[in-house]
């Protein structure tokens, strides 16, 4: 199976992800490239295992925490896992995914009352920005 689908999943069908990797995973299916070990692990929630996948987990972690498909719990724990990783890659990330990271808006929720929408903050990013500031200062950009 092409990487790129498996890699793709949280993407194209966030419902139905868990259950693909589960049923691949029964059939003796094992990744392989790390953006596919990346995706298995946040499926499966194993959150300290995404060390081992590099930069390749980054955007499907990003993917999760800002999807309304998954419970507050889940996006709350992608969020940490991303934060985690930034922290542990932030001196090998190019400059542009650093700039891009220190871009991002706080993971939220909204919810909708008569007439308005209410953002309901479920994740802030003030570790990793912190991390992201300190990396661009040290290579002599200005956050």
């Amino acid at each position: 199976m092409p990487s790129t689908i498996v890699e793709n999943l949280i993407q194209e069908d966030p419902y139905g992800a868990t259950r693909v990797i589960g049923e691949l995973a029964q059939n003796g299916w094992k990744p392989h490239a790390a953006g596919e070990t990346a995706v298995y692990h946040i499926l499966r929630k194993e959150w300290n295992q995404l060390a081992a996948t590099g930069q390749a987990c980054l955007e499907p972690l990003l993917e999760l925490a800002n999807s309304d498909a998954f419970d507050d719990q889940t996006r709350r724990e992608a969020a940490g896992a991303l934060e985690e990783a930034v922290e542990r890659l932030h001196e090998e990330l190019p400059e542009s995914t650093l700039r891009y990271l220190w871009c991002l808006r706080n993971v939220e929720r909204i919810e909708e009352e008569v007439g308005t929408e209410i953002k309901i903050y479920i994740y802030f990013w003030t570790t990793m920005h912190d991390f992201i500031r300190r990396e661009l200062e040290r290579r002599g950009l200005k956050p």
